[in-house]
């Protein structure tokens, strides 16, 4: 489950992600071996486990995709991320 300006980019923000935060349950050891993934000075990639219990919630909160952009230092992320919330919040 993906989260923060790569979700917003996925949602059709005009924006390219240069971080990705990734929410999964297994160990980040067991994802980075799995995916191959290789340190990368140009890309980021954050990778936590969810806090919210699955079972009744199974994506990512329209709050926390917006909360993790909004953690961004780039204003043309934060900026999307406002346009995000305007047209997805959860009321």
């Amino acid at each position: 489950m993906l989260s923060g300006e790569y979700a917003l980019e996925q949602a059709g923000a005009d924006i390219r992600a240069a971080e990705i935060i990734a929410y999964a349950e297994y160990p980040p050891v067991e994802i980075i071996r799995a995916l191959r993934l290789v340190p990368d000075s140009q890309g980021k990639i954050t990778i936590i486990q969810p806090f919210w219990n699955q079972e009744y919630i199974q994506n990512i909160p329209n709050i926390l995709v917006y909360a993790d952009a909004l953690a961004s230092a780039d204003s043309r992320v934060v900026t999307a991320a406002r346009n995000f919330w305007r047209q997805n919040a959860e009321v």
